[in-house]
């Protein structure tokens, strides 16, 4: 314990009752600054009166505290005031007299300390000792949570003042420990620091074990979230992956505040988000600097739908990437969203990435909002898979751009009387290079159809062409594999979780293009042509002649699949070192 005020303050047995009340706090580390018997009120009227009798205390400076007793009550181990320092609002009084006043807690008026001292150098004294207290906690604190000087002879302090690693974050955790009475993790200090060693404003938490709610090191999610929220050293967050109750109040609560982060991710975790998370966009006093949000694989309460929406038609700036990905949001709630954009156009025209897919697009509204489809100049990547969207309203308008090189229509219905519709549209459509057909029923002449279309467009060209989950393998083989043939600008094909029969694979491995790069045929092959030879044959000539092959994708074949791939190339296969085979 450390005094450097007067060694007759208090007496040995005082100080030791200062000592145990002080080691309550987990982030005081048993530490007392200063400590001082003085004249104590804390009406600034009374304080000001010569005549008024002014009551005896204790006053003790911790690194996160001011703390006054009484003699009774440091007896008892209890106080007649306790203060956080990051609340001081305002410095004032003169000569032998300091009133500090704090923010007062949920809305209330503030909380004064009126302090008299019988020496001008220790009322300056102590105002130092929590004046620099105050810069170190609060690093990144925004100017409006920094006190003010009112006629005071007190003085700005002007000494040079390094922050802790990773902009103060290890003083400032610590003392959101000591206000919530949390214990202070040196994992969680330990993980920051090392990313800042690392010179890495990536904050991933994914692999940081004290995160999950499953680990026995489990940090305090809420303690850990108010000590980022002033933070400037990190530019993004991102959580995937995860399990915790907490998830959602530890991005909602960084958000509020946070003026730095320009990217945050969460993805596929166990949490809800409810309305606090919309309301943090909105309240941000700093006006934040997000441009990338992406929540998927997450659970919204009916209102933090609302509250997103709200807050997307307040957006303050640009955002280019939005995605909501497998989110179970309702029609409803998804009418909210895309009203949204059209209330905010300033922040809808700038997305250059959308991804509503696995929400419930149902209704009327998104029809609505992709008829200005021409109007988004920076749109490149648009999903709505899985959304139940009328795509036969959709994919007229999407003609009008020329922007988008990614679209994912997948596992998405097509009535009957839209499928010429697609077909005009892949035969017409500008500059894709990633077209998404996954789980459409595509099959027999819709398909052939569909791949003539794409392999005529003279607009697409080195296409990744995804035609998973069709059904495709046992229906006009011959007039399917054949197509392939005039497939010269496709480069990349998926055809996985399709029923491939025997003919087909051997009749498409023949039919692909030279160029093919990337082909998928994972859970395609059926148990019997597994073992065939002819199917095992047609892959070792597929890899031989087609040299700028990088990978073939045949994992989720049948047991006899993997031995009759080793026997027939060998260990390891000869193929080209650019090839990657995964069985």
């Amino acid at each position: 314990v450390f005094y450097p005020s007067m060694a007759h303050a208090l007496s040995p047995k005082e100080r030791t009752l200062v000592d145990t009340y002080v080691t309550r706090f987990p982030g005081d580390d048993t530490k007392v600054l200063f400590c001082e018997t003085v004249e104590f009120a804390t009406d600034p009227d009374t304080h000001t009166k010569k005549s008024s009798k002014k009551d005896k205390r204790v006053v003790a400076v911790t690194p996160y505290r001011l703390l006054v007793w009484g003699k009774s009550k440091l007896k008892k181990l209890s106080s007649d005031g306790n203060y956080f320092i990051s609340d001081l609002k305002e410095i004032a009084g003169s000569g032998k007299k300091l009133i500090l006043r704090f923010r007062g807690q949920q809305g209330k008026p503030p909380n004064i300390a009126c302090i008299t001292m019988g020496k001008v150098q220790n009322i300056l004294k102590l105002a130092t000792v929590i004046q620099e207290r105050f810069r170190v906690i609060t690093v990144g604190y925004p100017k409006s949570s920094v006190y003010r000087l009112a006629n005071s002879d007190v003085s700005d302090l002007t000494t040079p003042f390094s922050p802790s690693k990773a902009s103060g974050f290890s003083d400032v955790y610590r003392d959101w420990s000591d206000q919530r009475m949390s214990a202070v993790s040196s994992d969680v200090i330990m993980f920051i620091e090392d990313l800042f060693d690392a010179n890495d404003t990536d904050l991933v938490l994914t692999e940081f074990p004290c995160i999950s709610s499953r680990s026995e090191l489990t940090a305090d999610l809420v303690t850990f979230s108010h000590a980022l929220k002033h933070n400037t050293y990190f530019k993004s967050l991102e959580i995937r992956g995860l399990e915790h109750k907490d998830l959602g109040f530890f991005v909602s609560n960084i958000v509020r505040r946070n003026r730095a982060l320009t990217k945050i991710a969460v993805a596929k975790c166990v949490t809800e988000f409810t309305e606090f998370f919309g309301e943090s966009l909105i309240r941000n006093e700093t006006k934040h600097k997000l441009s990338l949000v992406v929540v998927t694989g997450c659970k919204w309460t009916p209102k933090g739908v609302t509250s997103l929406a709200l807050a997307l038609s307040q957006f303050p700036h640009g955002l280019s990437v939005l995605s909501l990905k497998d989110s179970n949001i309702p029609a409803a709630g998804m009418d909210e969203i895309v009203t949204s954009f059209r209330q905010n156009w300033g922040t809808s025209l700038t997305f250059e990435a959308l991804d509503l897919s696995g929400n419930n697009l149902q209704g009327e509204i998104f029809g609505k909002f992709i008829k200005d489809i021409r109007a988004f100049g920076r749109l490149r990547r648009l999903a709505v898979s899985a959304t139940n969207c009328q795509l036969g309203v959709v994919l007229p308008s999407l003609l009008l751009t020329t922007t988008i090189t990614y679209l994912d229509l997948s596992h998405n219905k097509f009535e009957k009387q839209y499928e010429d519709t697609l077909v005009h549209f892949l035969d017409s459509v500008q500059n894709l290079s990633v077209i998404r057909l996954g789980g459409l029923n595509l099959n027999g002449e819709w398909l052939v159809g569909c791949l003539q279309a794409i392999f005529r467009n003279p607009n697409l060209a080195n296409v990744s062409l995804d035609l998973s989950e069709n059904g495709i393998g046992s229906k006009m083989i011959h007039e399917i594999t054949g197509t392939f043939k005039a497939g010269q600008n496709v480069a990349h094909l998926d055809l996985s979780d399709n029923p491939l029969s025997q003919d087909f694979t051997v009749n498409l491995l023949k039919s692909l293009s030279s160029s093919m790069k990337w082909l998928g045929l994972n859970r395609s092959l059926r148990s019997a042509d597994a073992v065939d030879e002819s199917v095992v044959l047609s892959l070792a000539a597929f890899v031989a002649s087609h040299v700028s092959l990088e990978y073939l994708g045949l994992r989720g074949g049948k047991d006899a699949l993997g031995p009759n791939l080793a026997r027939l190339f060998g260990s390891p296969p000869p193929v080209p070192s650019s090839n990657t085979l995964l069985c």
